[in-house]
């Protein structure tokens, strides 16, 4: 029996948040083997895709607060999966940079997430995906401009 959405129809943060939290499940349990911390994923792949960035600009991108940003950074310091050191230009600022063995996880870590992705994603077309990301990409877009 199909439920009814009645409610929800116009509400953009129901879809999002309901499949977010499957993504999040299945996440948790196929990587569950390395105990990370919410969070550890995006800032690992963030600091991968962006070398020498701050630990400000893991909270931009990712939405994690300081004090929980630190903590992640500070675990993936701790596995070697990333680098922390001053800025060169402002000793008060640290950059980040990924480890090879970080690289190494990341790469483990992000096979296991398409996997997960493609089974969600099994009822769009190519065409549809291509539209989802687009779409969404511009909210992301939106989020992070609206953001101090």
């Amino acid at each position: 029996m199909a439920l009814d959405r009645a409610a929800l129809a116009e509400l953009l943060g129901f879809r999002l948040r309901r499949v977010n939290q499957e993504l999040a499940r299945e996440f948790s349990r196929a990587t569950g083997d390395y105990g990370l911390r919410e969070g550890a994923f995006t800032s690992l792949a963030t600091i991968a895709s962006n070398p020498g960035i701050s630990q400000g600009g893991i909270c931009r991108v990712t939405g994690l607060d300081k004090t929980a940003a630190v903590a992640v950074i500070d675990d993936l310091e701790r596995r070697g999966w990333v680098v922390r050191a001053r800025a060169a230009d402002d000793r008060r600022r640290y950059v980040l940079h990924v480890a090879p063995a970080g690289r190494r996880a990341l790469d483990d870590l992000v096979g296991r997430t398409r996997e997960i992705e493609d089974r969600v994603l099994a009822v769009l077309t190519d065409t549809e995906r291509g539209r989802l990301f687009a779409t969404l990409d511009k909210l992301v877009d939106r989020v992070l401009a609206n953001e101090p």
